[in-house]
């Protein structure tokens, strides 16, 4: 009896240093992001949406995935930019979890929801700026990795649990290679879409979030 404590209590005694070695696991809120949409309509593909302009008519608050049609025109698509500064996370962390936040919001006289809207939502693989990305320099981005989130289930619905835990890790991995996402609609046909608030919302609550969890290998 006592060679069977003696075993158990040894086995004890060698499963502590690896518990007490467990690294921590921290949570960081990103808040900080560069945002913008871009629209392929023909009056607009040179126009920045991502700070507010004349051209614009300060409708850099909102961030869309859609596609349209006007009349007998041709339909014209839109898509937005996300890019969180993520300065805080630490290069090489083993990220566990990513979620992003998205809120509805739209401006008065647009389209809530509506469609056929399911996302794509996409790894940007070069360098925008802000204040001067339009439909016409829009940068690349990638399907590597690349997540789907399914259509809308109400025209307003928030979008609280993206998961973007394998493109959050690449960025870990590779800090210089985070130029945000791209959201676009999974089919770009007319009469779809989504929209949100952007992180220049007046509403802190309603701008986009990105919950990362962590640890240091």
């Amino acid at each position: 009896m006592r060679f069977g404590r003696w075993i158990v209590a040894a086995g004890m005694l060698a499963v502590m240093p690896a518990m007490a070695q467990a690294p921590p696991v921290r949570t960081l809120e990103c808040r900080e992001v560069r945002d913008a949409w871009i629209w392929s309509h023909p009056r607009a593909a040179a126009v920045n949406f991502g700070v507010p302009s004349e051209g614009n008519g300060g409708l850099h608050n909102v961030i869309r995935a859609e596609v349209w049609k006007w009349g007998r025109s041709e339909s014209d698509t839109i898509r937005a930019l996300l890019a969180f500064d993520l300065g805080e996370l630490p290069e090489g962390a083993i990220v566990l979890s990513a979620r992003l936040k998205l809120s509805f919001y739209a401006n008065d006289g647009f389209t809530p929801h509506l469609g056929d809207n399911a996302l794509v939502i996409s790894r940007v693989t070069a360098p925008w700026r802000e204040d001067a990305v339009t439909w016409s320099n829009q940068p690349p981005a990638t399907e590597h990795n690349a997540v789907r989130v399914g259509p809308s289930s109400d025209p307003r619905q928030d979008y609280p649990d993206i998961d973007l835990r394998n493109i959050v890790q690449e960025w870990a991995y590779f800090p210089g290679s985070n130029h945000g996402v791209m959201l676009r609609l999974e089919r770009e046909r007319e009469f779809n879409g989504v929209t949100f608030a952007s992180g220049d919302h007046s509403s802190a609550a309603l701008r986009p979030l990105l919950v990362i969890t962590y640890y240091r290998p």
